[in-house]
């Protein structure tokens, strides 16, 4: 991870470092999924045909992408950054809407699986922007994990259909 310092190497002060945290950007996406995940069908949450090891690494993948983003130090100053800033927004963007044909359908798709893999768009748009390739890692390997656990599930939803 890159170090808490501005482009000069001066380390950055607190609120300046507070400022340009890595979970900023995350806080619309929390937003946004508090408000719609109770209008999901019930059968959307299902996860009794998971097994127990792809939940607990999906849970170990949480924890390291979203507690991590708190240490992260968000910048526009490269190249590679402003485009991390391109991906995050547009991929936040096509997240949001991944989760209208769950919430359109309430019957089983393939479709529903868009918000399992999305968030690897803003998550590496994130790692993009604090430089971190670390953090790429741990959000492909979160993803992965997220989108195995949508897998299981919605093959035990076709398969009761």
């Amino acid at each position: 991870m890159e170090p808490a310092s501005d482009v000069h190497g001066a380390p950055l002060p607190l609120r300046a470092r507070l400022a340009r945290s890595g979970l900023l950007p995350l806080i619309p996406i929390f937003a946004w999924n508090a408000a719609l995940a109770p209008s999901l069908p019930a059968s959307f949450a299902e996860d009794t045909a998971v097994p127990g090891v792809v939940l607990a690494a999906e849970l170990v993948g949480r924890l390291l992408v979203f507690v991590g983003s708190t240490v992260l130090v968000l910048g526009l100053e490269t190249r590679w950054q402003k485009r991390g800033c391109a991906v995050f927004v547009v991929g936040s963007l096509v997240y949001a809407l991944s989760w209208l044909p769950p919430l359109l359908d309430p019957s089983p798709s393939w479709l529903w699986l868009l918000p399992y893999v999305l968030p690897v768009s803003w998550l590496v748009g994130l790692g993009l922007m604090a430089r971190s390739g670390g953090y790429i890692v741990y959000a492909v390997l979160f993803v992965f994990a997220h989108t195995t656990h949508g897998l299981y599930a919605l093959g035990a939803l076709m398969a009761a259909r």
